[in-house]
């Protein structure tokens, strides 16, 4: 969903209809366990019972620096996280750092598979974990494992796919003996990891010529089909780059691009970062990071290049096209992600600078196989707009086509990162029912023992049609601790409908001081958040005298009649019985027993 940012005396939340809501963009959801250890390079996959599974890197040890791969799971579509509480580590802790990035993937069986590049006494090998009961055991936790041939040199970036038939097929840059200079290496396994093609003999699946072949990606077609594509120096001017593709339509037997560069686009003065999907109707699409700036400092922005001719041409060859927007002035796009839904959706994600200098998660989205993308003409925004920036997404669909987005965001402990989550629907589910809120006479100021302020609140029946809904309202203070002050309480908005109500806001003396975030939600609870509306207040570290106040609560007409200065409404609405109660801060507002 859009969100315009407004500074007037409060700071107002407003949500645009006809765009996506997400639910990263109310409040931080963390998936790993907030250790004040560095974690980043997010991956994640949907198993065939659409359990979501996701892997990083993250530091078992500060100084000097170790990283092993981590992991969790949500078996309820993303509400709830199995590493929250605990690091689960999935490959062998043996003091030896995991370099970064990972890859994982599922068969057709449920089982789960890692990989990931390993340093030992100044070698780089790739290494795997195997997982056969949904994550529980993994087999690299006790040992390592390696799939790459022996004594490989800087064996970095792997990525990995398995096919309609369960053959699982692997691709890294490794440093080709005969140049001295990097190349795509491939190894497959048709026994479920027991044994690996790459152990005996080495496999290039680019065109040995020198350049240096770096980041690739693999991806598998409707008919298993294989595409690599990696970026490299272009072939006619080497101060410039391209992205090549290699394609191999029998099992990963033969590759066309061993005998020659297959570029995806024209040359760009830099690419950067290329990722590759293919979409539910065969389009083949690859996305990168880059600029045709010829000096410092360099502009950089998301480009896309598809092919509908099984990587025959591409669009990329005679137009540049931009999935990202780029209005004068718009910094930079980072580190670009591309995913596709079960209905030939496509779905980009990256991280840009958004406000006061920190990076945010931006989302475009293609309904028409990759021609037009959503995040070209605006900025949409995934994650929760606060003081900490977010970086390195990765997005992937679950079974019912919502998309869950993943990366690392700082912490308040300076250089340190947690995986943080935002679901939505990107292809624009349309907003049935806004919520705006103000205070009534700002700035409020609540003393330290507590106290009230009034405020306006209204909803909006944006259809034609009676809407049923949820309203509740947080406070959110500088550490991201939410509070419940009330609610739910569940009307229903006649067609068009439009209330607006004056109420007083009670605050407790333990709601801590400082700036808080004064959060109006509207939705279905806990679930879903439609529309969210905020304003700032300051609770002072004074008292005022006035005794304690032990709870907060709300008072006045909570929409609980309809009056026909009501735009659209011609009757009371059915009231259901709620309770308005004080409900604890949480430490975490994401723990196992928390949902949104």
């Amino acid at each position: 969903m859009t969100r315009l940012f407004i500074l007037l005396t409060v700071l107002i939340l407003i949500s645009v209809p006809g765009l996506a809501f997400w639910s990263g963009t109310v409040q931080d959801q963390i998936i790993s366990q907030d250790d004040n250890l560095l974690g980043w390079y997010t991956r994640s996959v949907v198993d065939f019972q659409g359990t979501i599974h996701t892997v990083w890197n993250e530091r078992v040890v500060n100084y000097p620096t170790q990283q092993e791969i981590h992991y969790s799971r949500s078996t309820d579509n993303g509400r709830n996280w199995s590493a929250i509480n605990q690091d689960v580590i999935v490959s062998f802790n043996d003091g030896i750092n995991a370099e970064n990035g990972s890859s994982i993937a599922t068969d057709s069986q449920g089982d789960l598979y890692v990989v990931w590049s390993e340093t030992d006494t100044g070698i780089d090998e790739i290494h795997y974990s195997i997982s056969q009961d949904g994550g529980n055991i993994w087999s690299g936790q006790t040992a390592d494992h390696v799939l790459s041939y022996p004594g490989a040199s800087n064996a970095m970036n792997p990525w990995m796919v398995i096919d309609g038939d369960d053959v699982i097929h692997v691709v890294w840059n490794q440093t080709y003996p005969q140049s001295g200079t990097a190349e795509i290496y491939y190894a497959r396994s048709l026994d479920g990891g027991a044994s690996w093609s790459s152990q005996t003999a080495e496999r290039i699946v680019s065109f040995p010529d020198g350049g240096g072949s770096l980041e690739p990606r693999i991806a598998v077609g409707n008919n298993d089909e294989l595409y690599v594509i990696w970026r490299e120096p272009d072939d006619s001017v080497a101060t410039r780059g391209n992205i090549n593709v290699s394609i191999s339509t029998d099992g990963g037997n033969t590759w066309s691009g061993t005998t020659a560069d297959h570029p995806v686009t024209a040359s760009f003065r830099i690419i950067l970062y290329p990722d590759l999907n293919v979409d539910a109707n065969g389009i083949v699409h690859v996305v990168w990071k880059g600029t045709q700036d010829t000096a410092s400092p360099y502009h950089y922005e998301i480009y896309h290049s598809r092919s509908i001719d099984g990587g025959v041409s591409w669009s990329g060859w005679t137009q540049e096209q931009r999935v990202s927007y780029y209005p004068p002035g718009d910094p930079s796009s980072n580190i670009p992600n591309i995913g596709a839904d079960h209905s030939g959706n496509v779905i980009v994600v990256w991280d840009e600078e958004y406000d006061f200098g920190r990076n945010e998660i931006m989302v475009s989205a293609s309904t028409d196989g990759g021609q037009t993308w959503s995040g070209s003409t605006l900025d949409e925004i995934i994650s929760f707009p606060d003081a900490y920036p977010g970086y390195r997404p990765y997005v992937a669909a679950g079974l019912d086509d919502t998309l869950h987005v993943f990366w690392n965001e700082g912490t308040t402990s300076t250089g340190y990162y947690q995986i943080h989550y935002s679901r939505g629907d990107a292809l624009g589910t349309t907003a049935t029912v806004s919520i705006n809120t103000r205070a009534v006479n700002p700035p409020v100021i609540i003393p330290a023992n507590g106290g009230s302020f009034q405020y306006n609140i209204s909803i909006h029946n944006l259809t034609t049609t009676p809407q049923t809904c949820a309203v509740w309202n947080k406070v959110r203070n500088s550490g991201n601790v939410y509070t419940q002050v009330w609610g739910p309480v569940t009307r229903s908005l006649p067609g068009g409908a439009n209330p607006s109500r004056v109420l007083t806001q009670t605050i407790a003396g333990s709601i801590s001081s400082g700036t808080l975030y004064f959060i109006s939600y509207v939705g279905s609870y806990p679930n879903m958040v439609v529309d969210s509306s905020f304003f700032t207040i300051t609770k002072s570290t004074v008292a005022d005298g006035n005794p304690w106040i032990g709870e907060s609560y709300v008072t006045g007409d909570v929409f609980d009649e309809f009056a026909t200065t009501d735009v659209g409404a011609t009757h009371a609405s059915p009231l259901q019985s709620e309770n308005f109660v004080l409900l604890g801060a949480y430490p975490n507002p994401f723990n196992p027993t928390t949902t949104i």
